[in-house]
């Protein structure tokens, strides 16, 4: 078998080179520009035409780590010597294995593959969706041209810009991206994607994207949310912004309605001073939450200013530090873990399935961030989840009051229970 490989022009490893064949000889056929070394995608469509296989059957896919292993120089490409000293056994011997099998560099498919890559400059189809012509892209705008290009995932379903894919593509952190680092940091995968819908006949559609561009700039969500900002003071806090969601009636993937909890919260709140400004917001906003503000925009919605008020006015009526101060029984300013329970359990808050909400060690502890083992009454209007503070007024609102007499009887049964520190 190893004279037949000889045969298809394949070196046997030579002084210094490790395995059976040569890697340099054999990946020195696929430098069509004969500078001695390949990029990313010249290594990943190799491995493609060699057919290496993954674990579970399918193509051999070159991602950056991969590629890292092998460029230890970090100049962006690998030269022949790098691709043998960093091979390993693994991926070796399954060349190696097809190299046995008969495979042979096929040179005219490979020239071909080559003019159909120059073919595809992403530098020069992304700068169509550029519409203001400054050579850069924003989250936004990228999250616009893979919907445009009808990106597909492994699943089937559209592909989806996240913060996280962008700045895989924002190197220098400067929340854009140039055309120059589109291309450099675009994934062989993603790329060839690309390429597949191109080849299949895609062009860019100059008309539908100034509609599009048109219709995302008549949407500014600074203007938008500024008409939740009741006091004016060009800020929102945790509750006016779960309110304001609940308010446009965004939809949660499962079809439920969308809640801010603390994380997202943090997501807007990049100055951690408690408010998201409407900057903070409109810089913070993710392309699908903006897409799903942009399609209940488009389907009618508009403020309500008369039952926004109202519900302003509803919130600041239930000032929660005054209705847990009824039971703070010896009025230290304070609750334990057993009060906070018991408070809760007086007030029958469901959870979602219907049953009473209990409060455990990572609740409480959520509230007590001074970690005295208590919960002043400041921690505990600072830290109540929205969704848990809806709970309360809905309550309040249904005719729940506190009773006094219940409480204090509560507070004489449990008197002896043991203090913190205690």
């Amino acid at each position: 078998m190893k004279d037949h490989a000889l045969k298809k022009g394949i070196m046997l490893a030579g002084k210094g080179e490790k395995g059976k064949y040569s890697m340099p000889a054999l990946f020195a056929q696929f430098d069509a520009d004969g500078d001695g070394k390949l990029d990313i995608y010249e290594l990943a469509r190799a491995f493609r035409a060699i057919g290496l296989e993954k674990r579970q059957g399918g193509d051999s896919d070159m991602d950056k780590a991969t590629f890292k292993s092998f460029g230890t120089d970090k100049d962006g490409y690998v030269d022949m010597k790098e691709i043998d000293a960093n091979m390993n056994d693994k991926l070796r011997a399954k060349i190696e294995k097809k190299i046995e099998m008969g495979w042979e560099f096929d040179k005219e498919k490979w020239d071909a593959s080559v003019k159909r890559h120059k073919k595809w400059d992403m530098k020069k189809i992304f700068a169509q969706f550029d519409a203001d012509g400054d050579g850069k892209l924003d989250i936004y705008q990228i999250a616009r041209a893979f919907r445009a290009l009808g990106l597909p995932k492994r699943d089937g379903t559209k592909m989806e810009m996240d913060k996280e894919m962008f700045k895989s593509f924002d190197t220098n952190g400067d929340g854009y991206v140039s055309m120059e680092e589109f291309d450099k940091n675009l994934k062989p995968k993603t790329r060839r994607k690309i390429e597949n819908i191109l080849e299949a006949g895609w062009t860019f559609d100059k008309a539908a994207w100034e509609a599009s561009v048109a219709r995302h700039k008549k949407y500014d969500m600074k203007q938008i949310f500024a008409q939740f900002d009741a006091d004016g003071d060009g800020k929102l806090d945790i509750y006016e912004i779960a309110r304001a969601f609940r308010a446009m009636g965004l939809p949660k993937r499962d079809g439920e309605k969308m809640e801010m909890d603390k994380a997202m919260f943090k997501s807007f709140d990049t100055d951690g001073d408690g408010y998201v400004s409407m900057e903070e917001l409109d810089a913070n906003l993710k392309p699908k939450t903006r897409r799903k503000i942009e399609l209940a925009l488009e389907a009618g919605w508009k403020f309500d200013k008369p039952t926004w008020d109202a519900s302003v006015a509803r919130h600041k009526k239930y000032n929660m530090a005054d209705i847990f101060k009824g039971f703070d029984t010896d009025g230290d300013g304070k609750l334990t873990m057993r009060e906070f329970q018991r408070a809760f359990r007086a007030m029958g808050l469901p959870k979602r399935d219907g049953t009473k909400m209990e409060v455990d060690k990572a609740m409480f502890d959520s509230f007590d961030t001074d970690g005295d083992g208590y919960i002043s009454l400041v921690e505990f209007q600072e830290n109540i989840q929205p969704k848990t503070r809806r709970k309360i007024e809905l309550k309040l609102e249904s005719g729940w009051k506190f009773d006094e007499i219940k409480w204090a009887e509560s507070a004489e049964r449990h008197k002896d229970d043991p203090k913190p520190g205690a």
